[in-house]
């Protein structure tokens, strides 16, 4: 299953992780705390304008966000707190929590027990999808692949990569012990689809 779009967004992130300038900036921003371009060009050693370039680069990738704060500019890691993280997973009995980027497309996920004692953001512990699903797949055909991935859920995204929801085997077995499978199609129904119906 090739999926050209996260090949390319991977091959980009790797382009921006691997110039050495940029991986001791990230390197130094996973402390968790927001420094100005000033700050960051002087840790690093580099001139504040090739600081300026590399920090547009990270964030053009979303690799960090730049909060400004009157007449400054901080940069930080991009993603939720862990603390926070760690709050919804416990608000919600969850082991897990979906992330997405700004515009709702899928980025994978980060897992209570990979947060537990950790600061900082969860950027540097989110795990990208190994296998996803489509709205329209038969549940047959999920059945066999959370079998082959030895998962127990899967992320539902669209074509464009955004973030629908999740099917798991429990909701599965709900669907086919229901009685809501019989004379049915058998097929995953979006989020979007359920609040308009």
């Amino acid at each position: 299953m090739h999926n050209i779009d996260l090949e390319d967004r991977l091959a980009a992130l790797s382009a921006a992780i691997a110039d050495r300038t940029r991986a001791r900036m990230l390197c130094l921003l996973m402390d968790g705390r927001a420094y100005t371009a000033t700050e960051l060009s002087a840790a690093v050693e580099v001139a504040p304008s090739t600081a300026s370039t590399h920090l547009a680069k990270l964030l053009e990738q979303r690799l960090i966000a730049c909060v400004k704060q009157g007449r400054y500019r901080y940069f930080r890691l991009a993603g939720q707190p862990v603390a926070e993280a760690l709050e919804l997973m416990d608000e919600n009995d969850r082991r897990y929590l979906i992330v997405v980027d700004d515009q709702g497309k899928g980025l994978g996920y980060v897992r209570r027990k990979d947060l537990r004692r950790q600061e900082g953001t969860c950027a540097p512990f989110v795990t990208p999808f190994r296998v996803t699903a489509s709205h329209d797949e038969h549940l047959r055909i999920l059945l066999s692949r959370m079998y082959e991935f030895n998962s127990s859920w899967l992320p539902v995204l669209d074509p464009d990569q955004q973030f629908l929801g999740e099917v798991t085997q429990e909701s599965i077995a709900d669907y086919l012990s229901s009685g809501r499978s019989r004379g049915g199609k058998g097929l995953i129904v979006s989020p979007a689809e359920q609040v308009g119906a």
